[in-house]
This record gives C-alpha cells, structure tokens and sequence, in this order.
C-alpha cells in the first residue's frame, strides 16, 4: 500500500511519515504541491493524508486526480475550518473518510486513516 502525506509543517510530516512505515505501507512525504502530483500521478496513492493550508485552493484538484487513479482511495484532511469543509467537500469527494482539525494528534489521525483502509 502507499501513502502520500501532504504537509509543510517538517514536525508532523516525519511523525506521519515514521508511523505510516511502522505499519508496513511505503510512504512519500512531501510539502510540495508539484510533487505530491507527481506522485499522484506516477505512483497511485492508496492513502493520501492532506494539511489543508499546504495546498489551499488546489484541493479538490488533487483529491479529484488522486479518486480517478484509485476509487478505493482513504482520504484524510487536516483543516482549521472542520465543519465548513465537511459541508463543502465531503458531498464531491467519496474518498474523503474524515476531517479532522489541526489540533487533532497525528496518532488519532493516522489510525482513523489505517482503520479506514
């Protein structure tokens, strides 16, 4: 299985990064938004775990690109604005499992990701 995790803050990223390899899925970490496409793109994703404000309007594109390469795609979004984005996002993207807010623990968000596969 691979994960792509998509986040600037280098803290969390590592953190998301170490756990999602612990449990035996080959993950690409990354704060750019051309390289997560690129992976996107080349590999497939079967977990893709988003911080909102490392890509901001560029989401649905992504998470649109990333649903046409895998309809079984789990799709996890960190976002300060958890209810607005519930309302707006969730009814377009199928593989969007939970949004969860910025203060939520990599460890709850991870699991939530890993029990959603």
């Amino acid at each position: 299985m691979q994960a792509l995790i998509i986040d600037r803050q280098a803290d969390r990223l590592d953190h998301c990064q170490i756990t999602l390899m612990n449990e035996g899925l080959q993950v690409t970490g990354t704060g750019s938004l051309l390289v997560a496409e690129t992976c996107i793109q080349r590999l497939g994703v079967d977990l893709l775990v988003i911080e909102k404000s490392t890509i901001g309007d560029a989401l649905g594109d992504t998470l649109g690109m990333a649903e046409d390469r895998n309809s079984h795609l789990v799709s996890i979004l960190r976002t300060p604005d958890v209810a607005e984005d519930q309302d707006a996002l969730s009814p377009h993207f199928p593989s969007l499992h939970c949004i969860v807010g910025q203060d939520v623990s990599n460890a709850v968000a991870i699991t939530m990701g890993l029990a959603s596969l």
